[in-house]
Parts: C-alpha cells; sequence; structure tokens
C-alpha cells in the first residue's frame, strides 16, 4: 500500500504541475497495483480457508 500511496502522490504533483503526459501511465500503474493488492488479499483468505479444515 505504501507503493499505491506515493503513485497517487506522484500523480497529484503531476496534476497539479500540468504535466498531462504522464497521468496515463500513472493511472495504468495504479490500476496494476490494485489489481495485484487484490489478488494477493484472495490468495490469503484462500490459504487460511484451507488450513482451517485441517
Amino acid at each position: 500500500m505504501k507503493i499505491l500511496m506515493g503513485v497517487i502522490a506522484f500523480a497529484i504533483c503531476c496534476t497539479v504541475g500540468l504535466i498531462q503526459d504522464m497521468l496515463s501511465l500513472i493511472s495504468l500503474t495504479t490500476f496494476i497495483i490494485l489489481i495485484s493488492q487484490y489478488v494477493g488479499i484472495l490468495k490469503y483468505k484462500i490459504e487460511n480457508s484451507k488450513n482451517k479444515r485441517r
């Protein structure tokens, strides 16, 4: 989550500084980070449910 917050802070700085070319790359990076975080959470929940069944 620290990486995601850093990317969002950088996006805000680019918006304030009127660097619009970087924003699409930043949004794509943010989207990929969110997907990887979601997959990690799902994997963790699946592994924990398997351990509880044993």
